[in-house]
């Protein structure tokens, strides 16, 4: 299915179009309903595309500038009417789409009445997540075990948006675990774990965190197991689940949006397509329990202080 056009491309190929546009760094806010000071921005010596975000205090940026990238190049210019702009600068060309929807993510992420401070811990937090996926998986794409997890993600919000009991913009909404969330669904004091195997032999379920398994503050949580089989050039691939959610989502454009853009901070990228073709998956069995009391795991609580 063709993807619509994303708002902050169009804004790029219309400043890159722009003939009449001189030397330096062309800045355009993304949009007016927007407090938060981003633009988008292009470099005209060599057409290189910036998300650029206007600020006072100059050591505020400090740790960001530090932070090194493969693609990607930070820095720090003037800004004419006073204060500064952090660049966030792509270097290849090639990347463009994956950059547009971090850059689109990076922005609906920041609350219209964030400080500056807030709004630089946020885009230092992002850049982070843009860290990882320029460095380990722009060029190489999802290890097995990596597609393994996100298969069954995917697997279970496909059942989540097919549930009738479940709004559509809330099953979207509840898949947190791109966002850097503790679980990977989470949503209306219910929250739940995805873990998935592809051994054959006793199965063990890996906890990453104390924080995965500990029901505090929630009305609910689950822990939902897939057991896979992969098979080479059988079964329902990476692929095919990811276009099958996106034909649930062609008529709800905001969801949709929602969707890409975690797909891309889950590190799939549309460049990698061929690779997900060589291995498909078949689900075994899934398992649902449910964490409540007496449920064999560790939580925060249960670690002395100074442990985590």
């Amino acid at each position: 299915m063709r993807q619509k056009m994303r708002k902050i491309e169009k804004l790029w190929q219309e400043i890159e179009a722009d003939t009449t546009i001189g030397s330096g760094t062309v800045i355009r806010r993304y949009g007016a309903q927007f407090h938060t000071p981003l633009f988008v921005a292009i470099r005209r010596k060599d057409l290189k595309r910036c998300l650029a975000f206007e600020f006072k205090m100059r050591d505020s940026s400090n740790g960001i500038e530090k932070i090194g990238i493969k693609g990607i190049e930070i820095e720090v210019i003037d800004n004419p009417n006073g204060g500064y702009y952090l660049l966030l600068m792509l270097t290849e060309s090639d990347n463009n789409s994956i950059f547009s929807s971090l850059a689109e993510d990076l922005i609906f992420s920041i609350k219209n009445d964030a400080t500056e401070l807030e709004g630089i811990r946020l885009i230092h937090q992002r850049v982070l997540i843009w860290k990882a996926i320029f460095d380990d998986l722009i060029f190489e794409g999802l290890s097995i075990n990596a597609q393994v997890g996100l298969f069954a993600e995917l697997s279970f919000l496909e059942m989540l948006i097919s549930c009738e009991s479940v709004q559509l913009g809330n099953a979207v909404r509840s898949w947190v675990g791109p966002n850097s969330g503790n679980r990977d669904f989470e949503i209306g004091g219910w929250a739940v774990e995805v873990k998935a195997s592809r051994t054959n032999n006793h199965q063990k379920i890996l906890i990453s965190n104390e924080r995965q398994l500990d029901s505090t503050l929630l009305n609910s949580l689950f822990l939902s197991f897939f057991s896979l089989e992969m098979q080479q050039s059988a079964g329902l691939t990476l692929n095919m689940k990811v276009s099958a959610i996106r034909a649930l989502l062609k008529n709800r454009p905001a969801e949709a949006f929602d969707f890409e853009r975690k797909l891309v901070l889950s590190g799939f990228l549309d460049k990698h397509l061929a690779r997900y073709d060589e291995n498909g998956f078949q689900i075994r069995s899934n398992i649902c329990y449910h964490v409540d009391i007496g449920f064999p795991c560790i939580s925060e609580s249960d670690l002395p202080t100074g442990v985590g």
